[in-house]
């Protein structure tokens, strides 16, 4: 009868469950970093995307403000300049000649009740501050907003400004007083 020695290679039972928990522990932490990374980076295109949607909202904003005349009706009747107005939304004439109005309703930015944002992204604060030094000058309008999402867990809002003057100087809009032409004429 034969025996077998001790020295024949192999691994034994308690070898090989310490190396698969080891493999295990190493494939665990392997996969909560992949998990992490994927998190992340489906958190930055979200965030990308709110970026970018909220920058086209803003420049369609200033482009029509750019075009746009009479943002202080009540004043600009009266021969007056605009001093220091700050509003929720913003009334006035575009280039056709058509009343806009911007304003915030329901967390999403708004003209004349269409919505512009998209419906994953917040918009926690909007305001118009309306700026005239002289009534021959033309109409100086910052356009503030704080934009979020109601999607992505963090509560982080991307506050953006921009400012922008209108094109059309007050004495060259239709309809305009004629105290205002006279006085822009001297000047």
């Amino acid at each position: 009868m034969k025996f077998k020695s001790k020295k024949e290679k192999g691994f034994t039972i308690v070898e090989l469950l310490v190396a698969m928990s080891v493999f295990a522990v190493l494939l665990m932490v392997a996969v909560g970093v992949f998990v992490r990374v994927i998190r992340t980076q489906r958190n930055l295109v979200h965030r990308m995307n709110i970026n970018n949607n909220a920058g086209s909202v803003l420049e369609q904003i200033t482009r029509d403000i750019r075009t746009g005349y009479n943002f202080c009706p009540v004043n600009f009747g009266n021969g007056e300049k605009c001093d220091f107005i700050e509003t929720n939304s913003l009334i006035f004439t575009n280039r056709n000649g058509d009343l806009v109005n911007y304003s915030l309703e329901d967390e999403a930015v708004k003209k004349d009740s269409i919505q512009l944002t998209a419906s994953d992204i917040e918009i926690n604060h909007l305001k118009f501050i309306v700026r005239q030094d002289n009534v021959c000058d033309p109409w100086r309008i910052t356009v503030l907003m704080s934009v979020g999402s109601n999607e992505v867990e963090q509560e982080q809002y991307i506050n953006l400004q921009a400012t922008v003057s209108s094109r059309i100087l007050p004495r060259e809009t239709p309809g305009a007083p004629q105290s205002v032409i006279d006085k822009c004429r001297r000047l």
